[in-house]
C-alpha cells in the first residue's frame, strides 16, 4: 500500500531595528486568514481553507507514524473552531494565526484527540506552497514525466520532474519524496547521467541496503510496509547506475 498524502512567502522589512527585535512573519502579518491550500513541512498535513457562504470553513488531513491520521472540518470564526472532544465538557478547540502567507495551528492541550489516531496530530505550521508546488502541480507534473517517459522522452521527462525535486521538496511526503527520487534516477540513467542517478539516491542508501527483514525491524509495520518496496526499487537503480558508472571512470 503506498500512502501520498499530497492529494497532499514574503517578508517585508521595516527598518534593521525591527528586523533584529521580532520574527520575520511578524512583520508582515496579514491581519485575515485567507482562503488557499497549504501543508506543513514534509507533506504530512494538509489545510484547505475556502469561503463557503459567507462563512471560512477548513478541512486539514494528516498522517503520523504507522498509518495513523487526523480529520478535521470545521467552521473558522474568530480564528477558532470549536469541535467535539472525547470530553463533552472540554470540547476541540482549533486556532488558526496566520503568519505571514502561511498559518499556525494549535489546539487545546490534547481535547483535540477526538479526530486523531493514537500516532498521528495536526498542529505546526502550514506553509503556503510556491507557485508549481500544490499538491495538485505535482501530480500534474508527475503524470505529464510518466506519460513522457512511457514514450521514451527523457530528456522532456527530466525537465519536468527536475524541478519537483530541486523547489518542491519542503512540502513533499516523505514516501513520495523517495518514489520521485527513484524516478528522477532511471531518467539519468536513461539518459547516461550514472553519477548523477547515484548521486540522487544517496539519500536513500542507507534503507536500500537492509533486508526486508531488516526493514520491517527498523519501521513500524504500516511504515515498513511501504518502505520495503521502495527499497526494492532502489536496490534495482543503485546497481544499474553503479555497473555503468564502473564501466564509465
Amino acid at each position: 500500500m503506498r500512502i501520498t498524502i499530497t492529494q497532499l512567502t514574503a517578508v517585508c522589512f521595516v527598518s534593521l531595528a525591527i528586523l533584529l527585535a521580532v520574527p520575520s512573519w511578524a512583520q508582515a502579518e496579514p491581519s485575515q486568514i485567507r482562503p488557499g491550500k497549504y501543508v506543513t513541512e514534509g507533506g504530512w498535513g494538509d489545510l484547505s481553507i475556502i469561503m463557503k457562504d459567507g462563512k471560512l470553513s477548513f478541512t486539514i488531513t494528516s498522517i503520523g507514524p504507522n498509518a495513523h491520521t487526523c480529520s478535521l472540518d470545521g467552521i473558522i470564526k474568530d480564528g477558532r473552531s470549536t469541535m467535539e472532544s472525547f470530553d463533552e465538557g472540554k470540547p476541540c478547540i482549533v486556532t488558526f494565526q496566520p503568519r505571514g502567507h502561511d498559518i499556525e495551528v494549535t489546539d487545546n492541550e490534547g481535547a483535540c484527540r477526538y479526530h486523531c489516531g493514537v500516532r498521528a496530530g495536526f498542529t505546526g505550521l502550514y506553509l503556503k506552497p510556491k507557485a508549481g508546488c500544490e499538491g495538485a502541480a505535482i501530480q500534474k507534473s508527475r503524470r505529464k514525466f510518466k506519460q513522457l517517459y512511457d514514450k521514451k522522452a527523457y530528456p522532456q521527462a527530466r525537465t519536468v520532474l527536475e524541478p519537483i525535486l530541486k523547489d518542491c521538496s519542503r512540502y513533499i511526503h516523505w514516501l513520495d519524496a523517495a518514489w520521485i527520487r527513484n524516478d528522477f534516477a532511471i531518467t539519468q540513467y536513461k539518459l547516461g547521467d550514472y553519477e548523477g542517478c547515484l548521486q540522487t539516491l544517496k539519500t536513500l542508501e542507507e534503507d536500500a541496503l537492509k533486508t526486508d527483514d531488516q526493514l520491517r525491524d527498523s519501521y513500524l509495520p504500516a511504515d515498513a510496509e511501504c518502505v520495503i518496496p521502495i527499497a526494492k526499487a532502489t536496490r534495482t537503480n543503485l546497481n544499474l547506475c553503479r555497473k555503468k558508472s564502473a564501466k564509465n571512470p
